[in-house]
């Protein structure tokens, strides 16, 4: 990933996770993917509070519209285009759930990827990868007093 494309954080004084992903979506997807990772994150970060999601566009994308490409062999975008979904989640230990809250952002938007990656690492070969409605990618980030730690899924 661009590390322009990167999102910026001010400093905290209070340690939180944010979630940031990549998607391939058409304008009038954006909230209804944005309500589907807040839903999905809230229901496994407990009495954390969720920041505000925030949209931005990406400079480059190329990898998400082959994706789109491969598995939908060939179908127009219809406008979609790769936009930067980030969320901040604070909230007393949150970082001790990194992973937690990463696959719960994954889930919302790719319902097999769990399934898929277990299997990957199981060693089964090939793994059939189900077309994704929106391809994706994802990294969750820990921001403790300013300092950004890469947790990338």
């Amino acid at each position: 990933m661009d590390p322009a494309s990167q999102p910026t954080v001010p400093a905290a004084e209070v340690a939180h996770v944010l979630v940031h992903l990549e998607l391939l979506v058409r304008p009038g997807e954006e909230d209804e993917a944005a309500r589907a990772v807040r839903d999905r994150v809230g229901s496994v970060a407990g009495s954390a509070m969720l920041g505000p999601v925030a949209w931005s566009d990406v400079r480059d994308g190329e990898d998400l519209v082959r994706q789109w490409d491969v598995e939908q062999h060939g179908a127009p975008l219809d406008g979609r285009r790769v936009r930067s979904l980030t969320m901040p989640v604070h909230g007393d230990h949150i970082t001790d759930r990194v992973d937690e809250v990463a696959w719960a952002a994954i889930d919302a938007i790719c319902p097999t990827a769990r399934e898929e990656e277990r299997r990957l690492d199981a060693g089964e070969t090939p793994v059939p990868a189900t077309p994704d409605r929106y391809p994706w990618s994802s990294g969750t980030h820990v921001v403790e007093a300013g300092d950004v730690r890469d947790g990338s899924r």
